[in-house]
């Protein structure tokens, strides 16, 4: 299942990262675009890291000098993998921003990406953290504007009705603007109508399968319901749900909802996630 969602998340993207040097040391990553250099030094490997510290430059003048990376929840993050650190032009304003892949640690979660923003006024470097949760991202033009996209899954549905093996979240595409992330999912309803697509055809497939073998239903039609919100087609989702409600298919362990009470969580859950907006 894991490896299904990855598939749908990354397949056929073209991913702008440009490449990152191991700068023939185990313990050292550079990355550059135009005047921007950025480099990250740290004790042990790149998946056990300890020591982070990070320095960036700007037309060969340091403006951040090897700073201590921390994590504001844990104080010691990792780094997610030796491809984790980038330099790219997030917003097309020709000022290329410093990302930084870390893992605070955690059975299920916890990865975040740091991106480090240059403020002309004064001259430094600012930051700010995004949580991805369970799942990956890629980078993409999916708009073809000369700006990338952050194109990964919502991990809010992660154990929401279903464990964390049968959960199913909804594809999510953000945007980084102004030192903030959008959600601009509801822009790329081709995208969205791909990723609700797979979530169907998991959906049939499984459902004909005796109730003891299948996956939790109630986990894929959750990301699947989610899907269908983003395009405006909602009552598609309560006509399906209620006719799987009356075969027996929103069964399954507690503590997550079952039968009715499904029902009236995931529509409150769509509300209060911003789908039902």
């Amino acid at each position: 299942m894991r490896f299904l969602l990855c598939v749908s998340v990354l397949a056929a993207t073209a991913v702008l990262l440009p490449t990152v040097a191991l700068a023939g040391q185990a313990n050292k990553l550079t990355a550059k675009r135009g005047s921007v250099r950025a480099t990250v030094t740290f004790k042990g490997s790149s998946l056990y890291a300890s020591n982070i510290r990070i320095t960036l430059k700007r037309a060969g003048t340091t403006v951040v000098d090897a700073a201590r990376v921390r994590d504001s929840a844990s104080g010691k993050p990792t780094i997610s993998g030796p491809t984790a650190l980038a330099v790219t032009d997030l917003n097309g304003d020709g000022e290329p921003e410093v990302l930084l892949d870390l893992y605070s640690g955690g059975a299920h979660c916890c990865t975040y990406t740091r991106i480090y923003q240059f403020d002309s006024v004064y001259g430094a470097y600012t930051w700010i953290d995004h949580e991805w949760g369970n799942y990956p991202y890629a980078l993409e033009d999916l708009d073809r504007d000369g700006t990338p996209e952050f194109w990964s899954a919502d991990d809010r549905f992660a154990y929401a009705f279903s464990a964390y093996a049968f959960s199913i979240p909804p594809v999510q595409i953000l945007e980084y603007r102004n030192g903030t992330m959008r959600d601009m999912t509801r822009n790329y309803p081709k995208t969205v109508r791909r990723d609700a697509k797979t979530w169907w055809t998991l959906y049939v497939k499984e459902r004909r399968k005796p109730a003891a073998r299948r996956l939790d239903l109630r986990g894929v039609l959750a990301g699947w319901a989610a899907d269908k919100y983003q395009l405006g087609e909602q009552s598609d989702v309560w006509k399906t749900l209620k006719g799987a409600r009356k075969r027996g298919e929103l069964r399954g362990s507690s503590p997550w909802p079952k039968g009715r009470k499904y029902l009236r969580e995931l529509r409150a859950f769509l509300a209060a996630t911003g789908y039902a907006g």
